[in-house]
């Protein structure tokens, strides 16, 4: 099912892209094995957040819903986030399926290995 976005929450999503390259290369490298909606992103004063919903399957392998998440990443420390749920529904089932584990683990390794590579760039600028 396609969610509809107003054309304010596309605007500041491609302004976060622009601005921030650890919540661009977040958005690009997790995309697929369940995260399979477009981001979308906002800002406040201290946090970027990154908004999405994770794709659950069953044992059987047949799709049962969609766990709506938020990604809460510091403006100061980008290894600094937290993730919550955008309803009780999507909450349950993260936990129930150990999705809230799954998505923590993956946003910080993603983030470890940009931020990395953030920092190697800049190095390499100052010689």
């Amino acid at each position: 099912m396609a969610r509809k976005f107003s054309s304010a929450i596309e605007k500041s999503t491609a302004e976060v892209k622009r601005k921030y390259p650890v919540a661009r290369g977040l958005m690009r490298s997790l995309h697929g094995s369940g995260i399979d909606f477009d981001w979308l992103a906002d800002e406040t004063a201290n946090y970027i957040r990154l908004y999405n919903g994770y794709d659950q399957m069953d044992d059987m392998g047949y799709y049962i819903g969609a766990e709506w998440f938020t990604i809460w990443i510091s403006k100061k420390n980008p290894m600094q986030f937290r993730i919550t749920f955008q309803d009780k529904a999507s909450y349950r089932q993260a936990k129930r399926w150990a999705t809230d584990k799954y998505l923590n683990d993956i946003v910080r390794q993603t983030l470890s290995e940009i931020v990395k590579k953030m920092r190697a760039g800049r190095a390499g600028k100052r010689r």
